[in-house]
């Protein structure tokens, strides 16, 4: 981390297609023991102009942003691993990666009836929101059916996402539905994604 306080913001303003690998845990801890990494670190690398931050929570999430950094010429990528293990997604596709999200679990993109919340996590910790959901889809005090239909989304590369069209976002994100970002972090992104950006 002492190494991107003097060069993190330096490689994009130069447009070299430098690509970092860090580790970042936040809610995971690691085989090695509790973590000590800035909550704030990632948001304020996200405000450096032209730096692409992708955090991938599987094997295929890795390779899709390793093809985004070399597909992105003179705009550098840092890529936030972590040092926890955790098992492959079942819904993961490298091209979704590049997109920036992906309904990982719970109901497809295309089917937003009856949804009753959706959990938005990055990185190896969306195995947190599933079994998360696994506990709320068997509470019989939750409501008259029984369970609750949760959407986990993993959503890596949120730029990518943001950059999108509301209508794409909307197939994601439709916003009459509550919507939690899992994640021990600063909530400036999170106001951007969520906030309503209107008076009245």
């Amino acid at each position: 981390w002492r190494s991107l306080n003097y060069h993190g913001c330096d490689t994009p303003l130069s447009w070299f297609g430098v690509i970092y690998v860090i580790f970042h845990d936040l809610i995971g801890l690691g085989e090695g023991g509790p973590t000590h990494h800035h909550v704030e670190m990632l948001e304020c690398l996200r405000l450096t102009p032209t730096l692409n931050i992708v955090r991938p929570a599987d094997g295929n999430k890795i390779s899709g942003a390793c093809r985004l950094a070399l597909e992105s010429g003179g705009t550098p990528t840092m890529i936030c691993g972590s040092w926890s293990r955790e098992r492959g997604l079942g819904r993961s596709r490298i091209d979704k990666a590049m997109r920036g999200d992906r309904v990982v679990h719970g109901p497809e993109e295309e089917d937003n009836a009856e949804m009753d919340l959706i959990l938005i996590r990055t990185r190896l910790d969306v195995g947190l929101c599933i079994a998360a959901d696994a506990k709320l889809s068997s509470n019989d005090d939750i409501d008259k059916r029984g369970y609750m239909k949760v959407r986990v989304v993993s959503m890596p590369f949120q730029e990518a996402f943001l950059s999108q069209s509301s209508e794409c976002q909307k197939f994601i994100l439709p916003g009459n539905i509550p919507t939690i970002r899992v994640g021990r972090l600063h909530r400036s992104t999170v106001v951007i994604t969520f906030a309503i950006p209107r008076w009245g």
